[in-house]
C-alpha cells in the first residue's frame, strides 16, 4: 500500500470513529435527558421524525394525539394534523430515524454531526484558500462553536436544526464550486438548501454566478476567484442551465410538497401560522416583509448588546437577536482590512444581498444565541475573513476565537438548564 493510500485509509478511518462519537454521544445525552424536568428536553425535537413516521404511513402530518408524548416547536395546526412550515429536506434527512422502534427518537446525535460536518467543510474552504492546517483548523472551531451556527445544534426548536441543515449544504456547494465539480453538482447542493429553507440559496448563488468565468480561449473553466491575467467572458447557457436546473426543480419539489399538505404551491404553512397568532400579527407592523424592518434587524445582528443578570454568567443573550460584534468579535477583522478588499469584495457584496431577505423580515427570531436569520451568510463571511487574514490567522484573532468558544459554550450550557 502506498504511503497516499495509507493516509487516505487512516483519516477515513478517523473521520468514521469520530462520527460514530459523536453520535453516541449525542444518542446518550438524549436519552438521559429523555425523564429529565430542564425544559422537557428529552420529548423536544421529536417533529420531523413524527412526520416521517406519519408519511410513512400515509398521512401527511402529525396526529393531534402525538401532543401528549411530545413538546412541539413551529407546528401548525391545519385539517385535524400538525404540519412544519419548512421544505420536505429536513424530513427525508431524518427519515431513517423513523424506523427506529424507540419513542424517543436520538435527534441531537443528528445535529451534532451536521454541527462537525459544518466545521469539517470549513476547514477545507480554509485549505483550499491557502491556509495551513492549524489555521484551518482555528477557522473550523471558530465556525462551528464559536459563532452563530454551534447553537443550532441544540434541539430545543426545530427551525435551528432547518437553519443547520440548510447550512452544511450551502457549505457543501461552495466547496464544490471551489474545488470545480461540475456545475450541476454545485447547484443540485444549493437546491437542497433551497428546499430546506427557501431564501437561504440567495447569496450563495449569487457569488457563484459573480465568480464564474471561462478563458475566452478555448471556454476552459477558471478556477473560482483566479487572479490569472487572461481575457474571461461570462459562463455559457449550458453552464448556467446546469447550475439553475436543480434550482427550478426544488421550486417544483417544495411547491408540490406545498400543495400536498394545503392546498396551495405557494403556501409553506407560514401564512396560516401569522393569522393564527396575535402576537405575531401585531409585530407585522408593515407587513411580512419590508425595508422599513431593516435597521432594527441591522441592530440585532450588529450591535446589539447581551443583557446583564445577576448571576453567573451574568451576561447573556437577548432573545431576539444579540450584536455579532459581542458573540463571535473575531469577524469584525473583516472591518481592519481594507488592503484586502479586492478579494473580499465579491464574497461580501454576495452575503449582504443574501441578507436582505432576513434584515427586511418583520421578526429578528427569538430564543436564540446571535442572530441566527445571519446564518445563511455566514459560508460568506468566512470565506471574506479567510480572505482578510491572508495565509495566516493573527494572534489576537486567535484570542478573540477562543473568548467567542467560550462563551457560546457557556451560553448554550445556560440555555439547556
Amino acid at each position: 500500500m502506498t504511503k497516499n493510500r495509507q493516509d487516505t485509509l487512516i483519516r477515513a478511518v478517523f473521520i468514521v470513529l469520530t462520527a460514530l462519537l459523536i453520535a453516541f454521544a449525542g444518542f446518550v445525552v438524549q436519552l438521559s435527558l429523555a425523564d429529565a424536568p430542564m425544559s422537557e428536553f428529552g420529548v423536544r425535537f421529536q417533529e420531523f421524525p413524527d412526520l416521517a413516521r406519519s408519511m410513512l404511513r400515509g398521512e401527511t402530518g402529525i396526529p393531534l394525539d402525538r401532543l401528549e408524548t411530545r413538546v412541539y416547536s413551529d407546528v401548525i395546526l391545519h385539517d385535524g394534523h400538525l404540519q412544519l412550515p419548512f421544505g420536505p429536506v429536513p424530513v427525508a434527512v431524518l427519515l431513517p430515524l423513523a424506523l427506529l422502534p424507540s419513542a424517543i427518537f436520538p435527534t441531537l446525535s443528528v445535529t451534532l454531526l451536521f454541527l462537525a460536518a459544518a466545521g469539517a467543510l470549513i476547514f477545507r474552504i480554509a485549505r483550499l484558500r491557502g491556509l495551513s492546517e492549524n489555521d484551518a483548523a482555528w477557522i473550523a472551531v471558530a465556525y462551528s462553536l464559536g459563532s452563530a451556527v454551534a447553537p443550532l445544534a441544540i434541539p430545543l426548536a426545530n427551525s435551528w436544526f432547518v437553519l443547520l441543515i440548510a447550512n452544511v449544504f450551502l457549505l457543501l456547494a461552495l466547496e464544490s464550486h471551489l474545488t470545480e465539480r461540475k456545475t450541476w453538482i454545485t447547484g443540485s447542493f444549493l437546491a437542497l438548501a433551497m428546499a430546506t429553507r427557501p431564501v437561504s440559496a440567495i447569496g450563495l448563488l449569487i457569488y457563484v454566478l459573480l465568480t464564474s468565468r471561462y478563458e475566452r480561449a478555448g471556454g476552459r473553466k477558471l478556477e473560482a476567484g483566479s487572479s490569472l491575467n487572461t481575457s474571461r467572458i461570462p459562463p455559457p447557457a449550458s453552464h448556467l442551465l446546469s447550475l439553475l436546473l436543480p434550482l427550478i426543480f426544488a421550486v417544483i419539489i417544495v411547491g408540490a410538497y406545498n400543495h400536498l399538505r394545503f392546498g396551495d404551491f405557494t403556501e409553506s404553512g407560514y401564512g396560516i401560522q401569522w393569522l393564527a397568532d396575535p402576537v405575531l400579527k401585531e409585530r407585522m407592523i408593515y407587513g411580512a416583509m419590508d425595508l422599513r424592518y431593516v435597521p432594527q434587524n441591522l441592530w440585532y445582528f450588529l450591535l446589539k448588546p447581551p443583557n446583564i443578570v445577576g448571576g453567573f454568567p451574568f451576561v447573556i443573550p437577548d432573545g431576539m437577536g444579540m450584536g455579532i460584534i459581542f458573540g463571535s468579535p473575531f469577524i469584525l477583522y473583516i472591518a481592519f482590512s481594507a488592503r484586502r478588499w479586492r478579494q473580499m469584495a465579491k464574497p461580501l457584496a454576495a452575503a449582504a444581498i443574501g441578507l436582505v431577505p432576513a434584515l427586511a423580515f418583520f421578526a429578528s427570531g427569538f430564543s436564540q444565541i446571535g442572530y441566527r436569520y445571519a446564518v445563511d451568510v455566514y459560508p460568506l463571511l468566512f470565506l471574506a475573513l479567510i480572505a482578510a487574514w491572508g495565509s495566516r490567522v493573527p494572534r489576537f484573532a486567535k484570542a478573540l476565537i477562543v473568548f467567542s468558544i467560550a462563551a457560546h459554550l457557556v451560553w448554550m450550557v445556560v440555555l439547556l438548564t
